[in-house]
Order: structure tokens, then sequence, then C-alpha cells
């Protein structure tokens, strides 16, 4: 003992403990089999196992035959030496195999677990992916999300909006609800029905059908809090009207709303199936049971006629719950996004995303595809030229005088003689209120003061009608433009709304709210005009 190395000394310890315990296990499995009238043994990872049918009374040398079998199966277990101890070479040859058994045998449980894991998953895969409707691409993993009532996935919709598409062809819509995340929806010129995927989480659906241009319904079985919707359902909206108003204005209507977590699928099957019959979803009443059963019937049969509904006789107090109306911009019309370059076209004032323009922008230089398809040189330069004094009557002949006309004119003396002295030239020489514009002018400009140095004199005021809803708006926006007029006539800079353009307009308001009622145009009478008519809302009034 005392000539044994550490390490070998604590191998020969170990293997003392073994043998002790191999003793222990023999008596245990005596006892067991005794009891149990069968045969027990242990397994390579020392667990015993009872052999069923086997009777320990046949077998002869019972506790021999078992202590054999032992040391047969688990031959890394040490033999017992003459002396009572495991000699040295036992120890070596133990520590080896009790390395090798360290490495293998756990390698080899997992090895078999993994491979059964496998089968197991591959025979699960199989039957998902087996074929349940072929016309319409679905598996049993579909049949089985419908069966238990989970959320549906984008195959199940497809499925649906196919049948629909079939059964109601003079409807549009019916687009792959995965378009929209990556090129976003194709547009739908006429009436459409379309189901939206919200967030990844959530169906809603979109239609058209009974309402003007730009206005679209959006049916949502789960309606969020205080009626607040992503960007995304918005540009969804937008990409299918593709509309050229400068907005478009969302009807979100009071249908009924789902109890189950996942019910929102099925629903907007529902509705999209009542649209396209010309059935109001908002008069239903949808039964969530009802809508899982019919929607597996529908697609079973390969039809989808209204499904899922339970009674027509549901009363609300407003048939829309909040109408979200949204400015759209660029060619895409696509709503504002944050994160974006904007650029801004110089006759239209529309502005445009400058990825979606693709081409190098000079700056401060910028015309849109739309100005640029109604506008060349040749044209702007035609029509610069007429607004000068000598082309003066030919201009207006050319783009034709407003109905307001003759009281601008009848405006312009009263302002000239109240506030300016008297020192304007005659109305019907300067003074112009047009039914249109030239066409490099912004349709959006209210009135147009043109003044050339050196030419004394040199005055022309001209007038946007159309942009006047009423008399008074006329008045103003005459007012604003004479002040421009008065600051170059006394030679100061008259592009600006600087100090001195101020002192004049104040100074010409003063004496215009004192007269009010001398206007000599009886709806105008007692008007009191406010100075805030100076600010800058008439940007680009002057050339």
């Amino acid at each position: 003992m005392n000539q044994l190395s550490p390490v070998k000394y604590i191998f020969l310890f170990r293997s003392m403990i073994d043998l002790r315990n191999t003793s222990k296990n023999n008596e245990e499995l005596i006892k067991l089999e005794k009891n149990l009238d069968q045969k027990v043994t242990f397994d390579i990872y020392g667990r015993a196992e009872v052999a069923s049918g086997i009777d320990a009374k046949e077998d002869h040398g019972e506790s021999q035959s078992n202590e054999n079998c032992y040391k047969n199966d688990r031959p890394d277990r040490p033999t017992e030496s003459n002396s009572g101890f495991a000699s040295e070479n036992d120890v070596n040859s133990k520590s080896r195999k009790d390395k090798k058994r360290k490495k293998t045998f756990p390698e080899t449980e997992t090895k078999k677990r993994k491979t059964h894991q496998s089968e197991t998953n591959s025979d699960d895969n199989s039957k998902r992916n087996s074929i349940w409707i072929q016309a319409l691409g679905l598996r049993e993993g579909e049949r089985q999300i419908l069966l238990q009532k989970r959320w549906l996935n984008d195959t199940i919709i497809n499925a649906g909006q196919q049948l629909l598409s079939a059964k109601y062809p003079h409807i549009g819509g019916f687009q792959d609800p995965l378009i929209m995340q990556s090129t976003g929806f194709i547009p739908e010129p006429g009436e459409f029905v379309q189901i939206v995927n919200i967030a990844n989480s959530h169906w809603v659906t979109f239609s058209n059908i009974g309402l003007e241009h730009p206005k679209v319904r959006l049916f949502d079985s789960k309606l969020p809090p205080k009626i607040s919707y992503p960007l995304d359902i918005v540009k969804a909206a937008a990409c299918l009207l593709q509309t050229r108003d400068p907005h478009i204005v969302i009807e979100v209507m009071n249908v009924i709303q789902q109890k189950g977590g996942s019910s929102c699928g099925p629903l907007a099957l529902a509705f999209a199936s009542a649209l396209c019959a010309g059935i109001n979803p908002v008069i239903v009443n949808f039964s969530e049971d009802t809508v899982w059963l019919g929607l597996i019937n529908n697609l079973t049969a390969g039809d989808m006629p209204p499904f899922g509904i339970s009674s027509m006789d549901r009363t609300v107090k407003r048939k829309r719950t909040k109408a979200i109306v949204e400015q759209i911009y660029c060619w895409c019309r696509r709503p504002e996004e944050t994160g974006r370059s904007w650029v801004r076209c110089n006759v239209c004032k529309e502005w445009f995303h400058r990825e979606c323009i693709q081409v190098p922008i000079p700056r401060g230089k910028f015309f849109c595809r739309f100005c640029i398809g109604r506008l060349d040189a040749k044209t702007v330069k035609a029509s610069e030229d007429l607004m000068c004094l000598k082309s003066f009557h030919q201009f207006k002949a050319c783009y034709t005088e407003h109905k307001w006309h003759s009281v601008a004119i009848e405006l312009y003396k009263f302002i000239d003689n109240t506030a300016m002295d008297g020192t304007f030239p005659p109305a019907e020489e300067r003074l112009a209120v047009l039914e249109k514009l030239p066409e490099h002018l912004d349709e959006k400009i209210m009135g147009v003061t043109l003044f050339i140095p050196g030419e004394e004199g040199f005055v022309l005021i001209y007038i946007y009608g159309r942009v006047h809803k009423s008399l008074i708006s006329l008045y103003e926006t005459l007012i604003h433009e004479m002040v421009h007029a008065k600051v170059a006539m006394d030679g100061e800079p008259a592009g600006n709304h600087g100090n001195y353009y101020r002192k004049v307009g104040h100074n010409a308001i003063k004496l215009l709210n004192r007269h009010r009622h001398a206007v000599p145009v009886k709806q105008l009478l007692g008007v009191k005009v406010k100075n805030s008519i100076l600010n800058h809302r008439h940007v680009g009034h002057f050339q």
C-alpha cells in the first residue's frame, strides 16, 4: 500500500467501493427475483430489468448465473483477486475503461434520443405536408389549424380569397397579403375587397364598394384602443386607391367584435364574403363557432358564399366609428414617413421622395414629371413674355377674366383713394382677376405682383379668382398685393415682408378699417381687415 502512487491509491480505493456495491447489488437482485418470481438482470447502464415470461426457478444455478451475466454485461467492472483486493493492473484497466465508458455511453444515449426525436419529427412533418385540398394548395397542417382554431396563416387567407375571386370576377382585390410587405399592393382601378395583415398578428378587411374616390372602409373584428392604427394600414389603403387626391379617407366600420383571440382571420373572410354578396357586415351577427365551421365547409366544397351568419338584425347607433384622414404624397401616393428624404416641385409644390425620383436633382430646380408633362421651356417662356405691360390685354384675353374682375376694379379704386393717396395707375390698365393662371405658376397661388425697376409706374397685379371662395378673401388678397406694389413704387425692396412693407401695410389697413362702411361693395360693408393678411400665407405671390 505504501509503495503505490497517490493516483493509483485513489483508483484502488474506488475499486474497493465498486466491489462493495457489486456485492450489495447482487443481494438486492436475489431478493427481487424471489419477490417477483421472475428473472431480474442489469442492463449496460446498471439499471434493473425484469424479463417477463421467464421463471426464476427454472434457471438452475440462479445466483451464480446472475453473477456471471452481470460480469459479462458489464466487462468494465473490476474482478476480485485471491487476496480480496484488486491488483494494480486491474486498477489501470478500470481507469481506462471508465474513461471510455464516460465518453461512449452518454454519446450513444444522446444519439439514440436524437434519432428517435428526428424520426418523430419526420413523421409529424410528413403528416402536416400531406395534401388536404390540392386545388387551393392546402395541406393537412392548414386543416389542423382550422380544427384547433389557431391563428390563420396567409395560405388559408389566400385560399379563401382565391375562391371569392373566382365567384365574383367583377370585384377586384384579393391580392396576396405578402405583396404589401415587399412592393406594396397593385392599384385597383374599380371596386375591390382586400384582406390585409397588421403587424403580422391581425387580419382586417378593406373595401371601397359603393364609395366615392378616395374613400375606403375598414372592417376590423378587434378595434384597437382609441382606434389608432399603424402606418402600414394607411400605406395599404393608399396603394390600393392610388389616387391623385392629396389625401385619403379610411372609414372604420362598427362591425361585431371577436371574443376568441385567433378569430380575426375567419371573420375577415366572413366580412369579405358578405361584402361580395352585397351584404353590409355592420348589420350582421356573426357566430364565431359557426364561422370556423363554415370556413372549413366552404374550403372543402370549393365555394365561398356568405358564412357564419346567425342573424341579420344587428342594430348599432353609429355604423361608422371613426374616419381617418391621411395626407399622401409623391408618385407612390404614400403617407408621410419618418427617416425619408423629401424634395418639393417648384411648380405644383408637391412633395416627393428622393428615392422615388431616382435622378439627380439640381438645387432649387426640381420639376416633377406631372409638371414636366404639361410644361416645356417654350411654354414657360411664352407665358412669362405675355405677363408684361405691352401684352397686358392679350394676356387677359388668353387666360380669361374671372366673374369678380369688375368687383376687383371697384375695390382697387377704393383702396387707392383711401389708403394709397391716389398714386396708383388706372385699374383697367394694371389689374386682372383671371379664371386660370399661366402654366408655369402654382395653381394654389392667390395673387401675383409684377414690377421692373427703371420703368416708372410699371406695376401689374394678377389675382387668381378660382382659388377665392368669397369676396372677403379677394378683398384681403388685393390689399396684400397693392401694399407690395406701393412698396415697389416707393423704390424699396418689394419682394419681401420686411419692416417697410409692414409699416405701409399697417397704415393702409388702419385707414381702410376707419372707412369700412364706405366700401363700394355691399357684401363687404363693415368688414374689418386684420393685420394677419400681411403674413407669409401668400408665399410665391410676388415675381
